[in-house]
């Protein structure tokens, strides 16, 4: 049980940092509405992951790997809608 509950923590903690990662980079593109140094294949591929990822840790349900894919997917969302809203 304490085993469980650590490895636990170790989810959730880098849940926190997977998302703390993609925050700088959705701040600045929505704040200066430069899209010009976005890797917008990047994006896409994030995004293609998360949709294979997604399903499976529902079904296993690993909660941090869907908070942290839910979360991340919203980001790349908002990536690639400032993307096409500057094209």
């Amino acid at each position: 049980m304490r085993d469980e509950i650590i490895f636990l923590g170790f989810g959730y903690i880098g849940t926190i940092f997977c998302i703390i990662q993609f925050v700088p980079q959705v701040y600045l593109t929505v704040s200066t509405g430069k899209t010009e140094d976005l890797s917008i294949k990047t994006v896409c591929l994030n995004l293609l992951t998360q949709s294979f990822i997604l399903p499976y840790s529902v079904y296993f349900k690993l909660y941090p790997i869907i908070a942290a894919n839910i979360t991340l997917g919203f980001c790349d969302f908002i990536l690639i809608y400032v993307y096409l809203k500057n094209k």
